[in-house]
């Protein structure tokens, strides 16, 4: 994969761009896969992913003790992630 390529894979993961999206939108000459190892091979999550990790950890704090729920909240936050 070209290295112009791979930045703007992750810019647009970073922009909160679904792998699927990229894939279709962008790169459909490249397999979904390469794209999804690229994104995570750098760190990134794509949107989606981020999505689902938040609605978990907010859908913990429900059942979740007083105690527990400060370091859920500071875990959920998207500068922490």
């Amino acid at each position: 994969m070209d290295q112009r390529d791979s930045e703007k894979i992750i810019r647009l993961a970073r922009e909160g761009k679904q792998i699927s999206k990229i894939w279709e939108e962008d790169f459909p000459n490249y397999d979904y896969w390469e794209i999804y190892v690229e994104v995570h091979a750098a760190g990134e999550r794509s949107s989606l992913g981020i999505k689902r990790m938040i609605t978990g950890r907010l859908n913990k704090l429900q059942t979740a003790k007083k105690t527990e729920r400060e370091e859920i909240i500071q875990d959920a936050r998207p500068e922490n992630n």
